[in-house]
């Protein structure tokens, strides 16, 4: 038995694309009538091909065997599609649970509870994202402190409810970027602050020191080590870090950098005398810094009032106003 509405189409007996001298003639007046009636071929019963020829015929027999290759494909055909299917259906299902974890882990109403679970995710793309939420738990950001990737310790070294101990693991990571972010959390013990600002980082940029530099709490001889450093960007952090000593400003008063002087004029720490000899810098942003520190003396902020740059004018008077109303 073969089904006609599944292999033989008009078009086949038209193209000749199939040989149907074999056909039994009343077959083909059922077919041709059902289509010139404007019936569908698949409305059509299951038809038995009646083949002309006797079993010996070859003709009659190829036909038979093609009929009988349509029918019934290669097994192993159909189960490597079968396979193909099923590897699809669970590459779309592994994506809409990976985007799934990704949303709930950067969401910061995610639950601690539930962030613990996605912390031990196989995707470290969950796992950055769980390094990253305010919500994770300091024992979750502690076991992702020894994670393998990379991206997920810069995460943790970053998030400011990471404890003290595992950033004084990330302080010895191999990578530079992960040991910087550990000197800028404030979370960082003094002791690890000491050991970073020695740090063999890349000398052309020195961005760990950089970060001690910047650390509010970094100790003050750390700092005095530090503003002698060849990088006039460090000695800049050490310039404006309220912990350093105002010795050490006066020293950087006089760097040859105006930036690094620009950020004397602005410490709080620094001296009136640094500041008077600041007021008569020749970059106006030096100038600006001392007609806003609080320091500065009256009669520099008269003088700088009456400055050339409009910028500068403008800080000393509000500085001066300021005063007047205490």
């Amino acid at each position: 038995m073969y089904d006609i509405n599944e292999s033989i189409s008009e078009e086949s007996f038209e193209s000749n694309q199939c040989d149907i001298s074999n056909v039994a003639p009343d077959l083909l007046e059922d077919f041709q009538s059902a289509n010139s009636g404007g019936q569908s071929v698949a409305a059509l019963p299951k038809l038995e091909l009646g083949l002309n020829g006797s079993e010996d015929s070859n003709e009659g027999n190829n036909t038979a065997e093609h009929f009988r290759a349509t029918e019934n494909p290669n097994p192993q055909t159909r189960q490597e599609e079968l396979q193909a299917q099923q590897g699809q259906l669970q590459r779309a299902l592994l994506g809409l649970a990976r985007a799934q974890n990704l949303q709930e882990a950067r969401n910061p109403n995610t639950l601690p509870a539930d962030l613990t679970r996605l912390a031990a995710d196989r995707d470290p793309l969950v796992r950055v994202q769980v390094a990253m939420n305010p919500n994770t738990l300091p024992s979750d950001l502690t076991r992702l402190a020894a994670d393998q990737n990379v991206d997920v310790r810069r995460e943790v070294a970053k998030n400011r409810n990471t404890l003290p101990a595992a950033l004084t693991r990330l302080a010895a990571d191999q990578h530079e970027n992960v040991r910087e972010l550990v000197a800028r959390n404030p979370n960082t013990l003094t002791a690890d602050l000491t050991r970073l600002a020695n740090d063999q980082d890349e000398p052309t940029k020195s961005k760990v020191r950089g970060a001690v530099a910047a650390n509010p709490n970094t100790l003050p001889a750390d700092l005095t080590r530090l503003a002698a450093h060849r990088h006039e960007w460090v000695r800049g952090m050490v310039a404006r870090n309220p912990n350093t000593l105002t010795a050490d400003l006066t020293r950087l008063a006089a760097d040859q950098h105006e930036h690094v002087r620009d950020a004397v004029a602005s410490n709080p720490n620094t001296l009136a005398a640094d500041l008077t000899r600041l007021a008569g810098d020749q970059n106006f942003r030096v100038r600006r810094g001392v007609a806003g520190n609080r320091n500065t003396l009256p009669a520099d902020l008269t003088r700088l009032a009456d400055d050339e740059d409009v910028r500068v004018r403008s800080q000393a008077r509000q500085n001066l106003a300021l005063r007047s109303q205490r």
